[in-house]
């Protein structure tokens, strides 16, 4: 059982049947959960992607072979965890305007100010200032001054990015 993106599973298992039709994948909730048929696979194929849990909660599955004759014993069971998810967003504020984006991908702060990630993500945020605008600093989820911003995720996040209008230049004479 490997765990993958936030919310999702992926389970595998050696096919050592030699006539089946298919296989019969089951899941429980918890290692003390009862078992419930989530989902069939054909024959010969030996991965299953469970794309439809809750962030952090463990998940048991078991797997056995089926054809017209019956079902296999099961496999051993595998247990995992989905990794916690939480969400950065990120807010604009002051008297000017411009961008946020981030590395890795995902916040492109003018359209899309706020991003899931699992827990533990480590996330760099640049601010674009407007031509007419700076970026006069960072606020929240650590983040503070000018620059970067870097927040590594433990929980739910807000950071502020205040951009401020540039002065107007004195007019000159000549």
């Amino acid at each position: 059982l490997t765990e993958s993106a936030a919310a999702q599973l992926t389970l595998t298992w050696n096919d050592s049947s030699t006539s089946e039709d298919g296989f019969a994948i089951e899941r429980s909730d918890g290692q003390t959960g009862t078992f419930a048929q989530i989902a069939t696979q054909g024959p010969n194929l030996t991965t299953y992607i469970d794309s439809t849990l809750v962030s952090g909660t463990t998940y048991c599955y078991r797997v056995r072979a089926f054809n017209a004759a019956g079902y296999s014993d099961y496999y051993n069971v595998a247990c995992g965890t989905t990794p916690v998810t939480y969400s950065l967003s990120v807010a604009r504020n002051g008297t000017g305007s411009g961008t946020v984006s981030s590395t890795p991908a995902g916040v492109s702060c003018g359209a899309d100010c706020s991003e899931p990630s699992t827990s533990g993500t480590v996330i760099a945020l640049a601010a674009t200032p407007a031509a007419d605008s700076t970026c006069s600093g960072w606020s929240g989820g650590g983040c503070g001054g000018v620059g970067s911003c870097g927040v590594t995720l433990a929980g739910n996040t807000v950071v502020t990015a205040t951009f401020d209008v540039l002065p107007a230049a004195a007019p000159t004479f000549v």
